[in-house]
């Protein structure tokens, strides 16, 4: 897969960007209009576009830092969804750390990677009956599976999820001289 320079890291950051708020603009229309699995969905998919957005980040400032980035495991991890599912619940919960408890020591950020993948991986669950029908023990429908409160929980989360990743664009996207 190919290596990226900055003004190419830069025009996917944005085009993530544009993508995560079009996808949060379907999952309002969709929840206004009853379709609550869709809306989850499209929320969902907001969330996995914010985190393609910050893993950018991370690798645009080890470009401006001239340092050596391993694009094979960069390109896996974009067309990954439990990758991107990870990446965004942790960005969750940092920005609430940081934003809603004010914690910003690095010593006083509460982080359990296993909690995290756990909850990752109960959301790719969630997703997945939002999209399809299945049988567990009876019938799941999507219609069945995903309430309003639900889907609108999940999009408020898309809203502050990518929220919090947009306080991090103006730094890359002007970033400082390297040393």
């Amino acid at each position: 897969m190919p290596a990226l320079a900055l003004n190419q890291i830069k025009e996917l950051m944005e085009a993530c960007s544009a993508n995560a708020e079009r996808l949060i603009q379907d999952a309002e229309l969709l929840l206004a209009n009853g379709r609550h699995p869709s809306s989850f969905e499209s929320s969902y998919f907001a969330m996995e576009e914010i985190a393609k957005f910050t893993d950018l980040y991370a690798v645009g400032h080890i470009v401006v830092e001239g340092g050596a980035v391993n694009w094979k495991a960069f390109w896996k991890r974009w067309r990954t969804h439990p990758s991107k599912s990870l990446s965004f619940v942790m960005l969750g919960n940092l920005h609430h750390e940081v934003a809603a408890l004010g914690h910003v020591d690095g010593d006083q950020i509460e982080y359990d990677p296993e909690a995290e993948a756990k909850v990752a991986g109960a959301l790719h669950v969630e997703r997945m009956a939002a999209l399809y029908v299945d049988w567990t023990d009876g019938l799941k429908s999507p219609d069945g599976v995903v309430t309003q409160q639900r889907a609108a929980e999940l999009l408020a989360q898309a809203k502050a999820t990518r929220a919090a990743a947009q306080d991090l664009a103006p730094e890359l996207l002007n970033p400082p001289a390297p040393n």
